[in-house]
């Protein structure tokens, strides 16, 4: 699941004009997305995010209003930091249970299964040794979302 949600992710930030570096070390951060572009504040020019991806079979909540995964307490606890130096956020893609569902070909191309995203900076720390996160449907990520996330980080905001 993880390497498919990566390929996806991949695409997506292609399309939106953004490079993906992968960590080596896993120290709770999965990718790394820069943006460059000339009117960004930044010295370098370049808009930087750092994403926890998060893959999963569990259905959406019911009414379909958010996709939902499971974190460590220690990665969560990682994620609420709000005074970063980059912008961190978890993504989550919800996939069919079984393998043969999660890339559907037709002749009109290929389907991208939905990401959603959430920013927990900010939120409370927890002593639970697995926290429960939930990505409202409505923060769906795709290319046009990726390109104004990048542009609002590069004029100095959070996304």
């Amino acid at each position: 699941m993880e390497q498919y949600q990566e390929s996806c992710f991949r695409a997506i930030a292609a399309a939106a004009g953004c490079n993906v570096t992968r960590w080596a070390i896993d120290e709770g951060i999965d990718l790394h997305v820069t943006h460059r572009a000339e009117q960004h504040i930044q010295a370098d020019k370049t808009a930087r995010l750092d994403l926890q991806l998060k893959a999963t079979s569990t259905p959406l909540s019911k009414g379909g209003a958010c996709a939902i995964a499971t974190m460590t307490r220690r990665r969560y606890n990682e994620l609420v930091i709000e005074d970063v130096t980059y912008p961190k956020l978890v993504v989550i893609m919800q996939l069919p249970q079984l393998q043969h569902g999660w890339i559907e070909a037709a002749p009109e191309g290929l389907l991208l299964r939905n990401f959603y995203w959430v920013n927990l900076a900010g939120l409370p720390t927890t002593i639970a040794k697995v926290k429960t996160i939930k990505a409202p449907t409505t923060n769906r990520l795709d290319d046009v979302t990726l390109c104004a996330m990048m542009e609002k980080i590069g004029k100095g905001g959070r996304p």
